[in-house]
């Protein structure tokens, strides 16, 4: 009998601690999502000037070995970065964005022969727009030392990504509360208070000038003669839940 009891009460307990925990989660989820609510998306799109110029090089090279590869990609590298410090280029300015080696085969007779170890090594070079007449000794200090021009871009630092990106957060949460007092006042509704908001993207693309294979033959120094900045969009978008009464 008493172990009967101990089954009873157990039940009873588990039971109980069912029904308070729906109950909880009832409380929760109408706490944490009113149902006299609605959701809105706000964008803000702004025209902005570039405040940098960034120059993007390849280096190409090969050897017998993996090291014999990486010794003459770093020879060319070190070459250019002294050639561009010489032009007053910080070294933070010069910066590497990829290094790759690897085996090169060609298939001779149906069978693949080692060939030779290609090392690839990707860097940029940023200057300010107030510094564009130095953009031509920049190509031709990288070019000069054995790198290659891979394509030239109009761009954000950045400070003015942080910039913009706060500028356009804010009129976009101004954009999400028009439209929802648009839409309550549809519906002979008031809007209420905000329940939430948050930032769903913010999106910034640099714009590319000159690209290697697009040149139709040119340089990039010739393609490239007398550009001025152009202007860049940024957008950001906001998701925003408002209360209606």
């Amino acid at each position: 009998m008493a172990i009967e009891k101990s089954v009873q009460i157990a039940l009873i307990i588990g039971i109980c601690a069912i029904v308070i925990g729906g109950i909880g989660a009832y409380v929760f989820l109408q706490t944490k999502t009113p149902s006299n609510t609605i959701t809105v998306q706000g964008q803000a799109s702004l025209k902005v000037d570039p405040d940098i110029i960034t120059t993007y090089f390849r280096i190409e090279t090969t050897g017998q070995t993996a090291a014999e590869a990486k010794d003459k990609s770093s020879e060319i590298y070190e070459s250019a970065v002294t050639s561009l410090t010489n032009l007053g280029i910080a070294k933070e300015k010069i910066r590497t964005e990829n290094i790759n080696i690897y085996p090169e085969y060609d298939w001779i007779d149906g069978q693949q022969k080692f060939r030779d170890f290609k090392a690839t090594h990707s860097f940029k070079v940023e200057l300010g727009v107030s510094e564009l007449e130095k953009l031509g000794k920049v190509f031709d200090a990288g070019v000069n030392s054995g790198a290659l021009i891979d394509y030239v871009s109009f761009e954000l630092s950045q400070a003015k990504q942080n910039e913009y990106k706060a500028n356009a957060l804010k009129q976009a949460s101004e954009d999400a509360k028009v439209k929802a007092e648009a839409i309550a006042s549809g519906q002979n509704r008031k809007l209420g208070k905000l329940v939430s908001i948050s930032d769903t993207s913010f999106d910034y693309y640099p714009l590319p000038i000159y690209r290697a294979e697009e040149s139709a033959g040119k340089t990039a120094k010739e393609a490239l003669a007398g550009i001025t900045p152009s202007q860049l969009e940024v957008t950001a978008r906001v998701s925003a839940v408002y209360q209606i009464s």
